[in-house]
């Protein structure tokens, strides 16, 4: 009788055993999709506008540092792609660009570098001259404008520390819920029913939990690529018969909604951009999107053109260039003939990441200075050609470069197949709206857009499992098997 209990004790050992040790497998695994999606959630929550309220931007850094740090300590590097390094390299090199303005300078060298010949004149002016001086005319900005992108690159290394189906599934679900949110606090925005989060010239915007409606467009330009992903799978299911008509009808509406939502944020950029996304979004949404070619993506182009000259014969050039404020000192081509100015002055070693509203009023005079002051360039590239210089110019076209290779290999070459091809494909038309509308505007300085795009970066580099036997393995043979029916 002992014996028999013995054993039956072994038993039910053998199997809290068992049973624990495949429940911290999963938990292990859910760790890092877990930690990915509260930090985009966290990101959209706050919007932008950290000016604005600094508390809300401390939180999220330090929620996606620890997000990090538990990733890290559960994970490891294990999982790390080996063709993440490029991107990796171009993104210590904007940091080592950014990093090395604050090395302290003698005064002699310091005050002889191009651009500083003001600033040190009225440092002498003020007994202050002498000592040691970093790069930066601004070091506490260059510090805090490092530090505003630690959520942005925490998402794309846990992303990409994240099995690519997970990533895929918490980047997909995420732009659901954020999209449908935001459509509706945009929407009741405009009808007066729900506040802001931030103060803004128009309280009826629809710009949900941002300061700016351009930059809710542009979120909701990037979400509509990524919920198109649910459709065509749904489609793919209900012609094999796994799922109903009514699920592919119900990831429409989704997208349907998210459209509505960049059409009542009134923005040029969303309207005029809108177009192409939409025609994309419905290569995405089809049962095998490798295989149209490239006519959709030129019929998308043509599409925004076609609205890109509609607008300019109706409100002309101008107007549209400066988002509707045509003259005045605030005007946006004014601000880039001035930025370009003062990048000229700065050449090659730039005033310091953060430092543009520190630098820009030197070259106003007192007739133009309005009643508000200009915070940015509305030109990310023109920004960043002022504060990084030359080597920061370089690193965007570094990275610019890759991202169309990366594109073209994706809608093109088509090396990919299946499930992941599609997915790449979103996230490659989700990654071009902030790249375009950073031409006009700064986007990526808000915390949901960089993020989102980080994590769209991550898919980017994505890799399957492909070792024999592996549950991955046996998954993307299925994904060739759903691809070519």
């Amino acid at each position: 009788m002992s014996r028999r209990r013995t054993s039956g004790v072994a038993q039910v050992q053998d199997m809290i055993a068992s049973v624990a040790g495949r429940s911290a497998v999963v938990a292990k695994a859910l760790v890092a999709p877990v930690v990915l999606g509260v930090i985009l959630l966290l990101a959209w929550s706050i919007g932008g506008a950290p000016r604005a309220n600094p508390l809300f931007l401390a939180i999220l850094e330090l929620a996606s540092l620890a997000g990090l740090a538990l990733v890290l300590l559960v994970q490891g590097y294990a999982g790390f792609p080996r063709n993440a390094r490029v991107p990796l390299f171009i993104l210590a090199c904007l940091l080592g660009a950014a990093c090395l303005q604050l090395v302290p300078l003698p005064w002699g060298l310091w005050s002889r570098l191009p651009g500083n010949a003001e600033a040190a004149a009225g440092l002498t002016l003020l007994g202050l001259d002498g000592g040691f001086m970093p790069l930066s005319l601004a070091p506490e900005n260059t510090v805090s404008g490092i530090v505003r992108f630690a959520p942005a690159v925490a998402v794309f290394l846990i992303g990409a520390l994240t099995p690519w189906r997970q990533l895929a599934t918490t980047l997909g679900w995420y732009a659901l819920i954020a999209g449908i949110l935001a459509t509706v606090w945009g929407v009741g925005q405009v009808f007066g029913e729900l506040g802001d989060l931030y103060p803004r010239a128009d309280p009826r915007d629809a710009s949900g939990s941002f300061a700016n409606p351009n930059h809710q467009a542009s979120f909701l330009l990037m979400c509509l690529p990524l919920i198109s992903v649910f459709i065509g799978q749904a489609r793919q299911r209900s012609r094999s018969g796994e799922q109903g008509a009514e699920i592919v009808l119900m990831w429409i509406s989704a997208a349907f909604i998210v459209l509505l939502g960049i059409v009542f944020t009134g923005s040029g950029f969303g309207i005029l951009f809108a177009p192409f996304v939409v025609i994309a979004s419905a290569v995405l949404a089809s049962e095998k999107p490798g295989t149209l070619g490239w006519r959709p993506v030129a019929a998308g182009i043509c599409l925004s053109l076609v609205a890109l000259v509609f607008v300019v014969a109706n409100s002309g050039f101008e107007n549209l260039v400066n988002g509707g404020e045509a003259g005045g000192s605030r005007s946006r081509t004014d601000i880039y003939v001035t930025t370009v100015r003062a990048v000229s002055d700065f050449v090659p070693l730039g005033s310091g990441f953060g430092t543009f509203d520190q630098v820009y009023p030197l070259y106003e005079t007192s007739q133009d200075v309005p009643a508000t002051f200009v915070n940015h360039a509305h030109n990310e590239y023109l920004e960043i050609g002022l504060e990084l210089g030359v080597l920061g110019v370089l690193a965007v076209a570094a990275l610019l470069v890759w991202l169309a290779m990366q594109t073209s290999a994706i809608w093109f070459l088509k090396r990919d197949f299946g499930t992941l091809l599609r997915v790449k494909m979103a996230a490659s038309i989700a990654l071009l709206v902030p790249v375009v509308h950073s031409g006009l505007d700064f986007p990526l300085r808000s915390g949901a857009v960089a993020c989102c795009a980080a994590a769209c970066l991550a898919i980017l580099i994505a890799q399957r499992d492909l070792s024999p036997g592996s549950s991955s393995m046996i998954a993307e043979k299925q994904d060739d098997v759903d691809a070519s029916t």
